[in-house]
């Protein structure tokens, strides 16, 4: 699986809240069962104009049909691949993590769950079965019919329904206090503000929503 390099949406995202409403199809390829997801986070840092690493996140592809637990590669000897497995389907609220992975062959959700979370900090993610369309074919959201296109993709729930599970994000009382400070606060700006005081501090010229994204696209992409 490639790189995906993901910007939020301009048009409704905040200070606070980015939504990026991206879709990533893998069709036609062989996967490891113990593959991850892994989610890295950038920001500007403000004291130097540069793009920083913010942090990490994960999410386990697979998991095990009988232990309903993400695939591990514990035993060597043991083939992976001949574990009955099923993706790991669901919405899911995943922790945002200051501190980075140790790298590894093998890799797993236990190398992130012990590192140090940035508080109250979280990903929403949703993980489904291939689309398919009223005669059960294989649809893409990037069929040039935009019919299809719209068929395919399918909006994320409320978050406030409680439809996204918690099962790897479990926050501590501190934060269930800072949450609730949160949302009594009234300070959120669109993130289009914030990019726009952004570039008249880095001198960058531009002027147009279009402008602004091509240059912070560009600031990114030379990491």
């Amino acid at each position: 699986m490639k790189e995906h390099h993901l910007f939020p949406r301009l048009d409704v995202s905040t200070f606070q809240r980015q939504l990026f409403n991206e879709k990533i199809e893998l069709r036609s390829i062989k996967t490891d069962p113990t593959s991850l997801l892994q989610l890295t986070f950038y920001t500007i840092d403000t004291t130097v104009f540069k793009p920083k690493v913010l942090g990490y996140s994960f999410f386990p592809l697979f998991i095990d049909i009988e232990e309903k637990m993400p695939i591990l590669q514990e035993d060597p000897r043991i083939n992976v691949f001949n574990k009955k497995r099923t993706i790991h389907k669901g919405n899911y609220q995943m922790p945002i993590y200051w501190q980075a992975p140790k790298e590894s062959k093998n890799m797993s959700y236990r190398d992130y769950i012990k590192l140090e979370r940035i508080p109250t900090a979280s990903v929403l993610l949703r993980v489904d079965y291939a689309s398919i369309d009223h005669d059960s074919n294989f649809i893409s959201f990037k069929d040039p019919d935009p019919a299809i296109r719209a068929l395919a993709y399918e909006p994320p729930p409320n978050y406030n329904a409680g439809t996204y599970s918690t099962l790897y994000y479990i926050i501590s009382e501190v934060e269930q206090e800072m949450y609730s400070v949160r949302r009594q606060r009234k300070i959120d700006v669109p993130i289009m503000e914030v990019l726009r005081e952004l570039t008249k501090a880095m001198n960058s010229g531009a002027t147009s929503e279009a402008e602004i994204l091509k240059f912070f696209r560009a600031k990114f992409q030379t990491m």
